[in-house]
């Protein structure tokens, strides 16, 4: 019983054909329930074959901005040639004495003055220097007596070399002058002149740039000087001093 059944099995399998390719021998297909050779490719057509895009080329790097340089604010410096005009005002002193009678004459004054030279490195300067400081009818005191003058002038005027060094950048400045120098006192009209003498100046002053160039400045001015009164023998020695306060104008 069990072989017919087996029989019949086999014998429906084979009515009934293929149901997929794996159930065909070689390499032939399942079609229709039917084993069959598998179809010729049609001559002349290729496999589909999927279109990859074609990738865009890389940009190229942008080129790099050149960076732009700011100029900066020129900076000051002292250097090169040097000019400086000063005006101010102060007070003046000098005195003279010999064995029988002793001189003072004081009073306020004005001073003017003018340097001109050049650097020797930065911020030290070089220069000639040429100032005088007078005084019109000043106080008199002869033996201790004090009075007035008039039609009475007192004055000194001094040549000589000037070193300045200037503190940067706060454009601070220190400035020591020795000079040869020479007094005059004119009384109603005459002139009566000192030897030439020796005479020295310090000065500490603060200017403020307004240009690439050129400084505003102020400055406070001690001056001392000492001339002999005449060639004569015996003659008595002027002492003097001055101080005062000055605006001056710098180029450099």
């Amino acid at each position: 019983m069990l072989s017919l059944i087996m029989a019949t099995g086999f014998v429906l399998a084979q009515a009934d054909g293929c149901s997929k390719d794996i159930d065909c021998k070689g390499e032939r297909v399942c079609e229709n329930r039917e084993c069959v050779a598998p179809p010729s490719p049609t001559p002349g057509v290729e496999p589909a074959v999927a279109i990859q895009p074609i990738p865009a080329p890389p940009r190229p790097a942008a080129p790099a901005t050149p960076q732009t340089v700011l100029a900066a604010e020129p900076e000051h410096r002292h250097r090169g040639l040097f000019l400086r005009p000063d005006l101010g005002f102060g007070y003046i002193s000098a005195s003279a004495s010999d064995p029988s009678s002793s001189v003072t004459i004081s009073g306020g004054a004005a001073s003017i003055g003018f340097a001109i030279g050049g650097s020797i490195t930065d911020g030290v300067i070089l220069a000639g220097h040429l100032w005088g400081i007078g005084a019109v009818n000043p106080s008199i005191a002869i033996n201790g007596q004090s009075g007035t003058s008039t039609n009475t002038n007192v004055s000194f005027a001094a040549i000589g070399p000037e070193l300045d060094y200037y503190v940067m950048p706060l454009n601070l400045f220190i400035s020591v002058t020795v000079a040869a120098s020479r007094g005059r006192t004119t009384v109603n009209g005459t002139d009566y002149d000192s030897e030439i003498g020796i005479a020295g100046q310090a000065a500490l002053g603060k200017e403020w740039w307004v240009s690439e160039h050129w400084g505003l400045g102020l400055k406070g001015e001690f001056t001392v000087t000492s001339n002999k009164d005449s060639a004569a023998a015996n003659a008595p020695t002027w002492t003097g001093y001055a101080f005062g306060v000055s605006f001056s104008a710098t180029y450099n």
